[in-house]
């Protein structure tokens, strides 16, 4: 049987020990769910230490968690990039973006599953408390 190599990526990121947190604002949180990479303009703030290809958990600016990432920069790189356009970015000096120029590719992002709730059958009803 022949695996999918990005089902395999993601299997094996779901199981990596996240050593920080990037916040994204609302839009990227979208992007993000629409299997998006996520981009340096998108990201509001870093939590933590961490190297380049290092777990993170990401979360919207509420602290919701979206999912865990491998990113393309450390969290020293990523805090001196963290909202700025590409354009931007190429104008600081000796800073060698990613190729893609995203700071984590959409290949190397797990999402979070939502654990479906059990559906309330019409025919139950709460019970008070006598």
């Amino acid at each position: 049987e022949v695996q999918n190599p990005v089902r395999t990526r993601k299997r094996w990121i779901s199981f990596l020990q996240p050593m920080g947190k990037v916040f994204v604002d609302p839009g990227a949180a979208v992007a993000l769910k629409m299997k998006k990479s996520l981009l340096p303009a998108g990201v509001k703030s870093i939590e933590g230490s961490f190297e380049r290809m290092w777990a993170v958990e990401i979360e919207d600016t509420a602290g919701k968690h979206i999912g865990l990432g491998l990113p393309n920069y450390s969290s020293v790189e990523l805090k001196m990039i963290a909202g700025l356009t590409t354009a931007q970015i190429l104008e600081i000096p000796a800073f060698n973006p990613s190729d893609s120029g995203a700071c984590i590719e959409r290949v190397n992002i797990l999402l979070h599953q939502a654990q479906p709730t059990e559906p309330s059958s019409p025919m139950k009803r709460p019970t008070s408390p006598v």
